[in-house]
């Protein structure tokens, strides 16, 4: 896990917010808070969605995201957050979808096993500006049991090296606090 404060707090809420960059990822919750809180609860609601796509002639599909795409949620959420005044509080807690997971960490995935039962981890960042500060903490949870805890500290190492490099290739400015 590692903290980094974002230097550039206008730049990196423009590649959230009005971008691309951060499309590989789900929302789990957000939080915005200006004259009012909102929260945005990211998990799917299964029921809708088979009954949107009855109304639609379509068939049901078992594999359906268990959250929503950031891609979907992020206008919605640009909507809330612009205008003259910045919001006193955001949060946005945000999971590398798995398909994004697979393409990334697969093959060091593939070792991780326990007694025969595969052990894979969710991979997070919460995107938290409170009192003019933008931070990212990443953060792993491991599903499954393990004895071994160097998978969880080689997860744990090879997600916050990714985010370095993304926040570089992104052009993001931060600063790593201790």
């Amino acid at each position: 896990m590692i903290a980094l404060q974002i230097e550039n707090t206008g730049s990196f809420m423009s590649k959230l917010l009005r971008s691309e960059c951060f499309d590989l990822f789900l929302l789990e919750e957000a939080v915005i808070r200006k004259a009012a809180t909102w929260k945005i609860d990211g998990h799917m609601n299964r029921a809708f969605l088979a009954a949107q796509r009855e109304a639609e002639g379509k068939p049901a599909e078992a594999d359906d995201p268990d959250m929503i795409p950031w891609s979907e949620v992020r206008p919605w959420c640009f909507d809330l957050i612009k205008g003259k005044t910045a919001p006193t509080l955001m949060r946005f807690t945000l999971r590398l979808s798995p398909e994004e997971a697979e393409a990334v960490f697969t093959p060091e995935n593939a070792a991780a096993q326990e007694d025969g039962q595969a052990v894979s981890f969710d991979y997070l960042i919460n995107v938290t500006y409170e009192k003019a500060v933008l931070k990212i903490v990443t953060g792993i949870a491991m599903n499954g049991f393990s004895m071994d805890l160097s998978l969880r500290k080689d997860a744990d190492r090879r997600w916050d090296d990714f985010i370095r490099e993304m926040m570089e290739a992104n052009m993001i400015r931060f600063q790593e606090l201790t």
